[in-house]
């Protein structure tokens, strides 16, 4: 079933719902503050199976991890997160590249704070070796030339 047609109809039954609550207390079902109101913290049984609210008036989601499972070539679920326990469960092992997680962050940071500024220093003894060398045998040419 279509993720938005089931979450439409979990929207649905929690505004009838709390409409009935409202009439059943006695109040104004034409003003949304008395409705809404009847919504937030509650929980109860939706298409898309239990469904709670905060008492900001927020569904709390459930998130589930996908990893391709290389053997089988599908997407499999590696893990769940259920937003009204606050929990992440491991369902299996996750298939990474190389066999290990990546880096939490770049060798050199995001913004390239962590790498050094300029050349070594060994490039730097290497110019200055060639430019000594250069120097050494132009003054050789012209010595031997002139002499």
């Amino acid at each position: 079933m279509n993720n938005f047609i089931s979450a439409f109809y979990d929207a649905v039954l929690l505004y009838a719902i709390a409409l009935n609550e409202t009439i059943a207390a006695g109040m104004d079902p034409r003003n949304g503050h008395n409705i809404t109101s009847k919504m937030w913290g509650r929980t109860f049984d939706g298409i898309t199976g239990n469904v709670s609210i905060d008492a900001n008036g927020d569904r709390y989601s459930d998130y589930s991890l996908l990893d391709l499972d290389p053997a089988v070539d599908k997407f499999v679920e590696v893990a769940y997160y259920s937003g009204a326990s606050n929990e992440l469960k491991k369902v299996t092992d996750f298939h990474w590249i190389g066999g290990k997680p990546p880096r939490d962050s770049p060798i050199c940071g995001y913004d390239n704070s962590k790498c050094p500024k300029g050349y070594p220093l060994h490039v730097y003894l290497l110019a200055a070796s060639a430019g000594l060398i250069l120097l050494l045998t132009l003054l050789f040419v012209f010595f031997w030339r002139y002499s």
